[in-house]
């Protein structure tokens, strides 16, 4: 029952199980026949083996030749030994790792073939001698002790190391015995040895294991050994790692293999190393030195960020910025102390990065003022006719185009509305058609609302809805009956469809002299403003609120009304004198400028008979107006009417302030952070040729001043000179 191939075929032998365990349940014997036959079938499924059985010199060998076998299956051999011979052992020609000998020093025995195919053969001999196997007591060895062995025959040994304690063998040796001993090869642990002529005694030696250590570093230092071969367990000689410039050690790091012991720890940068786990690789580590990197903050002048004590690595840039106070400017980075040494990458940068290394070191920016100078630009000269105002009462930006306002007539009974195009900063246009006239009526103020230009004067309010396309007397809007003279106009903060007016009087339809107008209608829309026993003179309406100036009788305040909350008034939510005590005799309030954010408002103040000032509110909250400080411009009989912040900068710390010297126009540099009222003027600019500067406005980094000539004689007209704002 064998396939084609020559092997059992399983499926067969299945139904032949069968077939018997029914006729083991017949006959009774079930268990006895089942089991027989279940064997049979294991054991043809197992792999056939060869045994070769190679026949002696001497003697015989039962059975002999070439023996299948089942795997691990026993098969009992025997050798015959001749009168005079003795049996010495079974020797394994090959396949030593597939055969298993029960007794190999017995001539009968049983062996086995558990993982292939073997070739055994008897030893028998007529001389055998004692062969001794010892050690050093460092591992083991087979055989071990005393055995018998033939004359002049190789036989195996082996000898096995401790590893776990780190030894490997050494060599074979003899010592002892009157016999001649021959090794296959005394430095093999597995190896051969043949005896003649006596007993003999060998030993096998073991020896603590070598290794090889590479010492590396990361590249930041050098170490005074690159390689030790160690013995197991016994430190080597005493290696130091050295950082390089800028760096400290920090360890010792194992980065291949393993067993590795630095005495006296891993942190030490002078150790000795222990292996006793084979070859490793270790490595010393460096890190970059740190300093204390301490920014000083410069007494004035501007801020540091970071501020105060850092840490910072060698060599490594550290970010540091520097940030100018308005009115100052930074003026470079320099190391005003400690033992090592800053390097900036570029010091004249407020922003920049700064490298230390040797040392702590610290670092302070430097700030000095800023330098403004005023730059004459430009000089508009109207034509000597007609159209042209003789002064100028009030003036306004509506995109490029420039809006003015003056008196036609000495007798002052009639006005002049004039443009000039500033498209060309350095080249203003403006023609004679540039012109509305008011006859009867001096135009008292102008103000931007949206794209609309609003006129206020002795009989009305007007507006001009698009003056830039529609500028004649032909597109002024007027309202209906009663007039209402206007003495003064203020732009509403949080609307393009609103202004804030003032009247001589009250507004049609109001008790109140001050009003919210719409721009649609010219008439009030909401609001009632008033304050009892004052007539208000000047308006400035914030986010915060609405203020005003209000005079009686010469004394004039300066007071605040919180429209965000109420919308009727008969008194102020809060006053302050806009002079000391009040009373200014036949003294002068000139135009309110307002900071970008509302929080301040300042005013030019003359005093008939003491000096000149800019006085400075705090409008954050109207209901608390209270002067903050005011600064000295000069002594009667100086005026001084117009102001204006410098926008442009973005801090409102610069101001600028125009009037009269009492013999020609001048423009005020104040910094309002240059310390106090005595020293808040930085400079002037005198204008000759003129006598008063009346107005001032500021619009992209420049300033527009506005000239009354000194012969007010009808043929003289007024002139507007332009300055660049240079800051360096």
């Amino acid at each position: 029952m064998k396939n084609h191939k020559g092997i059992f075929n399983h499926s067969v032998y299945a139904v032949i199980i069968a077939l018997t365990a029914s006729l083991a349940a017949i006959t009774g014997c079930e268990d006895s026949i089942t089991s027989q036959i279940q064997e049979q079938v294991r054991l043809a499924a197992l792999p056939d083996y060869v045994l070769t059985i190679l026949s002696p010199a001497t003697g015989t060998v039962t059975p002999s030749g070439e023996i299948t076998l089942k795997q691990s299956e026993p098969q009992k051999v025997n050798a015959t030994v001749p009168g005079g011979f003795s049996f010495v052992n079974w020797e394994v020609i090959s396949g030593s790792g597939n055969i298993e000998i029960a007794d190999s020093l017995s001539a009968s025995t049983t062996v086995k073939l558990n993982k292939g195919s073997a070739t055994i053969s008897p030893i028998i001999t007529d001389t055998v001698y004692t062969l001794t196997t010892i050690n050093d007591g460092h591992g083991t060895t087979t055989p071990a002790g005393a055995t018998s062995v033939a004359n002049n025959q190789a036989h195996a040994i082996v000898a096995t190391p401790n590893s776990a304690s780190g030894y490997e063998f050494d060599q074979w040796t003899k010592t002892a015995g009157a016999g001649s001993v021959v090794f296959g090869n005394s430095f093999f642990a597995n190896t051969t040895v043949t005896v003649t002529g006596g007993d003999a005694t060998i030993a096998a030696s073991f020896k603590l294991q070598q290794y090889t250590v590479t010492i590396n570093n990361d590249g930041n230092g050098s170490t005074t050994i690159t390689s030790q071969i160690l013995t197991h367990g016994v430190a080597g000689a005493s290696v130091t790692a050295n950082p390089g410039a800028e760096y400290n050690f920090v360890n010792w790091t194992v980065t291949a293999g393993s067993g590795i012991t630095f005495t006296p720890n891993a942190n030490t940068s002078a150790v000795t190393i222990k292996a006793t786990a084979g070859n490793a690789t270790v490595r010393a580590n460096f890190a970059k030195k740190t300093y204390t990197l301490t920014i000083a903050n410069a007494a004035a002048g501007g801020s540091v960020s970071p501020s105060g004590e850092k840490t910072a690595t060698s060599g490594t840039p550290f970010a540091i910025s520097a940030t100018a106070y308005p009115t100052y400017v930074f003026n470079g980075w320099t190391q005003t102390a400690g033992a090592g040494t800053a390097t900036f990458a570029n010091s004249a940068l407020a922003s920049t990065t700064v490298t230390v290394t040797g040392g702590p070191v610290t670092i302070t920016p430097g700030f000095r003022k800023l330098n403004v100078t005023l730059t004459e630009v430009a000089t508009w000269t109207p034509q000597n006719d007609t159209s042209y105002p003789l002064n100028f009462t009030a003036a306004t930006f509506i995109g490029n185009w420039l809006y003015y306002a003056g008196v036609q007539s000495t007798a002052y009974t009639t006005s002049s509305l004039r443009r000039i195009n500033f498209s060309s900063v350095l080249t203003p246009v403006s023609v004679a058609g540039d012109s509305v006239l008011f006859n009867s009526a001096r135009i008292t103020d102008i103000i931007k609302v949206g794209a609309s230009l609003v006129i206020g004067s002795t009989s009305n309010v007007h507006k001009l809805a698009n003056p830039d396309t529609a500028f004649s007397i032909g597109s002024v809007t007027t309202p209906t009956a009663p007039a209402t003279p206007v003495r003064t106009l203020a732009a509403d903060s949080a609307s393009t469809t609103t202004f804030w007016g003032c009247s001589t009087s009250v507004f049609p339809g109001s008790s109140y002299p001050v009003e919210l107008l719409a721009l649609g209608t010219l008439k009030p829309v909401a609001y009632g403003i008033d304050h009892n026993g004052y007539t208000i003179e000047k308006l400035v309406h914030t986010p915060t609120g609405l203020y005003t100036v209000a005079e009686n009788n010469g004394f004039r305040v300066f007071s605040g009304y919180d429209v965000n909350t109420y919308d009727q008034f008969t008194d102020p939510d809060s006053t302050t004198d806009v002079y000391d005590g009040g009373d200014m005799d036949e003294g002068v309030v000139g135009h309110p400028a307002s900071s970008t954010n509302g929080y301040s408002i300042a005013i030019p103040v003359q005093n008939a008979s003491t000096t000149l000032q800019l006085r400075m509110f705090a409008t954050d909250d109207p209901t608390g107006v209270f002067r903050e400080w005011d600064i000295n411009l000069g002594a009667y009989p100086a005026s001084a009417t117009g102001a204006t912040y410098d926008y442009t900068e973005g801090y409102d710390s610069y101001m600028y302030v125009s009037g009269s010297t009492g013999t020609g126009a001048r423009i005020w540099k104040v910094d309002l952070r240059n310390g106090g009222p005595d020293t808040a003027v930085t400079g002037f600019v005198d204008i000759a040729g003129y006598s008063d500067a009346p107005y001032i406005i500021e619009k992209g980094g420049y300033l527009y001043v506005f000239l009354d000539a000194l012969d007010t004689s009808a043929a003289t007209r007024v002139a507007i000179k332009v300055y660049r704002i240079d800051r360096n």
